[in-house]
């Protein structure tokens, strides 16, 4: 079984468990607030693992199962013994990182939580993208574009909904710092990455 689809499972069996308990689901999300004041850090990490509903969760475990199987094959190349490490360093920390914003901005509201995978499973797909820019992704199955175009398209989706849904507790900035965390990350394990990124980018555009 592969990382990718352990991570799903468990995100899967989490989600369905906490849609059926309060109890899980208050325990588990990342409320800032109450973070700040009790110091309930782990829901940093928790609420990862949980979504907000069925076309939440299927969504961002659909974009994890595709994307994450193909950066597992790219990390074995580049890392070898060190893939599976450098895969869940990507994947904890992209959950980790992408809702430090909302806790800085958010931390003495007590109205204010979020949930899901959406950070991680963003570092995920830019880390795909970073490594393939050239490579087609379709949406809903019809719509293809290179890698690189999605990645931008998705980046302005990500902004605009982020300001117009300051309560959802879907945390769309987390989609944004996620993404930009896995260009980062992916670039200091392996700096000649983005050379090859802007090369494969400058070959395609020219030869269009």
């Amino acid at each position: 079984m592969s990382l990718t689809v352990l991570i799903v499972l468990v995100t899967i069996s989490l989600s369905l468990y906490a849609f059926k308990s309060p109890e899980i689901m208050d325990k588990f999300i990342f409320s800032p607030s109450r973070v700040y004041k009790n110091k309930e850090f782990l829901r940093f990490l928790t609420s990862g693992f949980i979504h907000a509903d069925y076309f939440h969760l299927f969504f961002n475990m659909l974009a994890l199962y595709s994307f994450g199987q193909s950066l597992e094959v790219a990390y074995t190349y580049y890392f070898g013994d060190y893939s599976t490490l450098y895969f869940i360093l990507l994947y904890v920390c992209g959950i980790l990182v992408s809702n430090v914003p909302s806790f800085l901005k958010h931390k003495k509201d007590v109205y204010y939580s979020s949930l899901g995978a959406s950070g991680a499973v963003s570092a995920v797909v830019f880390s795909c993208i970073l490594f393939s820019p050239t490579s087609y992704i379709c949406a809903f199955y019809f719509v293809c574009l290179p890698s690189f175009v999605f990645g931008l398209f998705y980046l302005i989706y990500t902004v605009y909904m982020a300001r117009n849904n300051n309560y959802s507790r879907i945390n769309h900035w987390a989609h944004l710092i996620g993404a930009i965390f896995g260009l980062v990350f992916n670039t200091i394990l392996e700096p000649k990455i983005i050379l090859s990124f802007f090369y494969q980018v400058k070959r395609f555009i020219m030869y269009q």
